[in-house]
């Protein structure tokens, strides 16, 4: 295999579970380049940790016409759809593209990302090690993109912790900046119920509001900013997000907070992953937080 196709269309913590799988295709197929698509903004992940020839968004043409129809000039040796409906498998297929596969990403059992190596007959490889600290600074994402999984204590465990904390909103992609401007018009819908702009962040259904203006934040940033940012601090802590399944994946040391999610299938995986699970988010104290960071230096 030399030039692969890859389609995935998900979030960030869903496409930080396809890392493994990615690397370990380019190990088995080392001349192998990705062109990868799905949602694009999330899709750069890929480029910290393989080779990425090229990257589009499946929502632009011509790839948003798989969904109906076969598209002709796709020059490719093979495609790997992982998606649960067969239709653009298929008209990939009648695109003439020779060997594609497609596979369901949503697992029976067992972990996400090692569902994902085994629709391919992958090995998990090393877990990627790229955590190069520069500063004391302990990064917090108190976002996710529900609600019910916000932790209501992050304030508190501001109060308590003696480093520079350094907020981290998530990202915006093309969605969530529309809902972010008819969220300021006032216009917004029921499907954006649980969004907040980046200025309301701390106020989400079932926090408490935040009110930390000498705390310095990180605002408005793109992916791979966010990556570079996230490999020289000393520590993450955040909810169930994809962006601590980033920090995890990348080898940062990584306090997740969990529930009712039960992390055996979506937990974060890394090198310096800790997961503090409950099956009531709340009860998660934060003593208990503060005590897992201090662990981290151990």
């Amino acid at each position: 295999i030399r030039n692969l196709l890859v389609v995935r269309a998900c979030a960030i913590g869903d496409f930080v579970f396809n890392l493994p799988a990615l690397t370990a295709l380019e190990r088995t197929h080392a001349d192998a380049r990705f062109t990868l698509v799905g949602n694009a903004s999330a899709l750069e992940l890929a480029r910290e940790f393989v080779a990425v020839k090229k990257i589009y968004s499946i929502e632009s043409p011509p790839w948003s016409r798989l969904f109906y129809e076969p598209v002709s000039g796709l020059e490719f040796d093979s495609s790997i759809v992982w998606m649960k409906d067969e239709t653009i498998a298929g008209n990939l297929r009648l695109s003439g593209i020779p060997n594609v596969i497609r596979r369901d990403p949503f697992p029976p059992h067992g972990h996400a990302a090692d569902h994902l190596l085994r629709t391919l007959n992958l090995d998990r490889p090393p877990l990627p090690d790229l955590w190069a600290p520069d500063s004391d600074d302990v990064v917090i994402h108190p976002g996710s993109g529900s609600p019910k999984k916000n932790w209501p204590y992050f304030e508190e465990l501001v109060d308590r912790l003696p480093n520079v904390v350094v907020f981290v909103p998530l990202p915006l992609g093309e969605a969530a900046r529309s809902r972010e401007a008819r969220a300021r018009k006032g216009e917004a819908s029921k499907k954006d119920e649980g969004f907040r702009s980046s200025s309301n962040l701390w106020s989400s259904p079932g926090t408490s509001a935040l009110r930390l203006p000498r705390r310095p934040m990180l605002q408005n940033l793109c992916l791979p900013e966010v990556f570079h940012h996230l490999r020289r601090c000393r520590a993450y802590i955040g909810n169930d997000s994809g962006i601590t399944h980033l920090a995890a994946y990348l080898g940062c040391p990584t306090i997740a907070l969990f529930g009712p999610t039960y992390p055996r299938v979506w937990g974060p995986i890394g090198r310096r992953a800790r997961i503090i699970w409950k099956s009531k988010l709340e009860d998660i104290t934060v003593d208990e937080v503060v005590q897992s960071l201090d662990a981290t230096h151990t």
